[in-house]
């Protein structure tokens, strides 16, 4: 029946085709216009393209490969389950299985690696032994090597380091960049953390967010160029441009700007927060300052305020009456 089937396809799509027809081996093959075709009648594979899937073996099973040396070197046994789309695409996998490659030289390496996915111009290109990733892009991660359960999305996303770390999230152009061993980070954003290489467990969302981090860990920038300079280990970055300009460890930084005094900043080593502004608990106002508050801020009944500028009996006022600027009293 197969043979009938591919006969009749090379027919209509070209009466001048030269349609070739045998069944050696259980192997089906036809070709039309320089195309060729074959399926392996046991195996339940199909491969369509100049030397496409040429060295597949009978027990080489569900694989599907379209395009010129697409799955070439095919010799997967039974239950491959692999896709091939695109001129080269999984050209040099041989035992891999459950792979899936959308796009030329997709996973063009690749030998023995299992469930990738690969989609885009040269995607996962020199990655071998690569387990269980998804890459989405042109030459998305198309330096990583034997790296497994890293998702990669977006032009160029972790795409110069030899990637041989696991469990990393990179969306976005260039985002990862040159991540290496690095494992474990989540970059979100245009270039965020484009510089990472062995640096583990950062976080970073937002376009250049994070993007001088190297070799430490444990960092969480969120926002627009949030943490942008720091190469230090542990700091929390949230805001737009929040702490552009750290570049030590270990800090807090919750703003809306690239100011070095945060509208909450802190110090992890040192255990220390820093309200750069006023503090409101419970519905009273707590804030300091220099001069007398009397007459000058409102605030319910409650409220304190430490004059920065005092001196005995006149450091701490509370305010003990009135809805507006007036009834603060020194203590």
């Amino acid at each position: 029946m197969k043979n009938i089937i591919l006969a009749l396809f090379c027919s209509i799509l070209s009466v001048q085709s030269q349609t070739i027809i045998d069944d050696l081996n259980g192997i089906t093959s036809a070709s039309f216009n320089g195309v060729k075709m074959r399926g392996i009648d046991s195996a339940v594979s199909t491969y369509i393209g100049l030397e496409s899937g040429v060295t597949a073996l009978a027990t080489d099973t569900k694989n599907t490969a379209v395009g010129a040396y697409a799955l070439r070197s095919a010799s997967g046994g039974e239950d491959s389950c692999n896709t091939a789309l695109g001129f080269k695409s999984l050209f040099s996998l041989t035992t891999g299985k459950s792979n899936v490659g959308v796009g030329a030289g997709t996973m063009l390496l690749q030998t023995t690696g299992d469930n990738n996915t690969a989609i885009g111009h040269h995607a996962m290109l020199e990655a071998n032994g690569a387990y269980a990733n998804v890459v989405m892009g042109y030459r998305a991660a198309d330096s990583l090597t034997t790296g497994s359960f890293n998702v990669a999305i977006g032009a160029d996303a972790m795409s110069n380091g030899a990637v041989t770390g696991s469990t990393n999230v990179a969306i976005g152009f260039l985002s990862g960049y040159s991540v290496t061993s690095g494992s474990g980070n989540v970059l979100i954003g245009y270039g965020s953390a484009n510089n990472i290489t062995t640096g583990e467990n950062n976080i970073c969302i937002g376009n250049v967010s994070g993007n001088a981090i190297t070799t430490a860990s444990s960092n969480v920038c969120i926002g627009t160029s949030a943490g942008q300079s720091t190469t230090g280990y542990g700091s929390v970055f949230i805001g737009h441009e929040a702490g552009k300009n750290e570049t030590s460890g270990g800090k807090l930084y919750i703003d809306n700007s690239g100011t070095s005094s945060p509208l909450i900043g802190g110090d992890f080593s040192a255990r220390t927060v820093t309200i750069n502004g006023v503090l409101w608990v419970g519905g009273v106002m707590i804030a300091s300052g220099s001069g007398s508050p009397e007459g000058v801020i409102v605030a319910p009944v409650g409220s304190t305020f430490h004059r920065t500028d005092g001196g005995s009996g006149t450091s701490l006022y509370v305010k003990e009456s009135g809805t507006g600027s007036a009834g603060w009293t020194a203590k």
